[in-house]
Order: C-alpha cells, then sequence, then structure tokens
C-alpha cells in the first residue's frame, strides 16, 4: 500500500523536474543569449535558483582571446574574480533575475553573488564561455574534460547564434543535471 503511494509521489516528482525542465529550455529559445538567460515564470521559485550544482573546480575565471570563437584558446585559470576567497564550499548555479538575465551565485554556507550578470560567449562540447558583468571571462568546463584550472583550446560555437539556444541548455542538462532525490 505504501509502496504504491511512494511511486505516485516519485512520478510527481519526474513529472516537475520535466516541468522546470523544458521551462528552462523555453528560457534559452527566446531572445539572444547574452540578453535574456531566464524568462519563464514556470522556473521562478521562492528562491529563483536553477536547478544545476556545479562544482567549484568545474568553474574559472580565464584569460582567452577575443571574441571566442570559432576558436577559443584560455590561460591562466583561476576561482571567478570575485570568488577567491579561503575555504571556498558548496557549488556554483544561476539565479533568475527576471529581464535582467541571470546571476552566478555561490551556494554554500550562506548564497554569494559572484556576477550579478553572466552571459554566454561560445560553447563546445566540453566547455562554454561566458563573461560576468561584462568583464569577467568566466569559463565552464563540462564532464568530458577533466576538472581543475588546466589551459585549453576548443573549438567553438557562437552563443548568439539562435539555432544553438536549445544546445546550450542540452549542455548544462547533460554536464550538471538537476539531482531528484528519494529517500526510501
Amino acid at each position: 500500500f505504501l509502496t504504491f503511494y511512494w511511486h505516485i509521489i516519485k512520478l510527481k516528482m519526474l513529472k516537475f523536474a520535466a516541468i522546470v525542465l523544458i521551462s528552462f529550455a523555453q528560457c534559452f529559445t527566446h531572445g539572444s543569449a547574452t540578453t535574456s538567460w531566464v524568462r519563464s515564470t514556470k522556473l521562478q521559485s521562492e528562491n529563483s535558483l536553477l536547478p544545476f550544482e556545479i562544482p567549484l573546480d568545474r568553474v574559472f575565471d580565464v584569460q582567452w582571446n577575443l571574441p571566442g570563437y570559432p576558436e577559443l584558446r584560455t590561460h591562466w585559470l583561476e576561482p571567478p574574480f570575485n570568488d577567491r576567497v579561503d575555504n571556498r564550499d558548496g557549488y556554483y548555479t544561476f539565479e533568475d533575475k527576471g529581464t535582467k538575465g541571470a546571476s552566478l551565485v555561490r551556494i554554500g554556507k550562506e548564497k554569494t553573488t559572484i556576477f550579478e550578470v553572466i552571459e554566454c560567449v561560445s560553447y563546445s562540447n566540453d566547455v562554454i564561455m561566458m563573461v560576468g558583468d561584462g568583464v569577467f571571462g568566466t569559463l565552464f568546463k563540462g564532464l568530458n574534460i577533466p576538472a581543475g584550472p588546466a589551459d585549453g583550446e576548443y573549438t567553438m560555437f557562437d552563443c548568439n547564434d539562435d539555432s544553438n539556444q536549445v544546445t546550450i541548455v542540452g549542455w548544462f542538462l547533460h554536464n550538471f543535471p538537476p539531482r531528484i532525490t528519494s529517500s526510501n
């Protein structure tokens, strides 16, 4: 009897997760990647955090070549510019800022805003290159490559190409899928 109800609860949780992911994908299909990250009201929640947990060893401040596509060369990878503190903890994610786009935040013992606005520049299967607060090059390393501050060269695609928007969402979903926890 209880097992039956537990399966119903799990199905409802999966349905909710699917709605969130579809809504997240839709937010990338409206407008430019650099001007609108999150526009879907279905994603907005009380705390407005997106459902990704990006490990600290996969996000870096980086020196890079402009414009960042079709070839991206990265050097001198360090923790994100506004997050160079001892004993960092937690993970990175994005916070919905409505019409202003999204912020990069670190969730640890407390929420720390790293960049008020983060905009996508270019992406590949391995990395996404973004700019925080209009000037800070920020590299997100996917699971296809080792974590850590190694330099790299990547063949990239322009985030501002509207045909690439769902691919960007797919990249984050593939590399940092939302966690659905259950207790048995």
